[in-house]
């Protein structure tokens, strides 16, 4: 049997060209799918996310309503009045304790700012 060396390089040829087109559709596709993986990451990371500002906003919803019943009651109505405005019911004292604040004196200012003074009153 001979062997025809014309049809042994035409193969070879279509052989590399096909695998060429191969690696070609794999990089490609690999590609497309290292795309994918990223996104979803990114898509798991942003669940998270979205999952603990839910827990935040249901939370706060509940506490929220607690509070509205809180106030729909007479009780909680007058408790909040008292604690935001002064407010006393007949026959009731109100006592208002402020913070004293320090009154300033020479001794307290700086040095160099008393000898400017002094220096000042002499030349009045």
């Amino acid at each position: 049997m001979a062997i025809d060396k014309r049809s042994s390089k035409k193969g070879g040829f279509w052989e590399v060209l096909s695998l060429l087109f191969l690696i070609v559709v794999l990089v490609f596709g690999g590609r497309g799918v290292w795309g994918m993986y990223e996104k979803h990451s990114e898509a798991l990371l942003h669940r998270v996310d979205a999952e603990e500002k839910l827990k935040s906003v249901d939370d706060r919803k509940i506490f929220l309503i607690k509070e509205i019943d809180r106030l729909n009651s007479p009780a909680g109505l007058e408790a909040e009045l008292r604690k935001r405005f002064t407010v006393k019911k007949e026959g009731e004292e109100v006592i208002i304790i402020t913070k004293e604040e320090p009154v300033s004196t020479l001794d307290d200012e700086n040095p160099v700012t008393r000898i400017f003074d002094r220096v000042r009153a002499f030349f009045q």
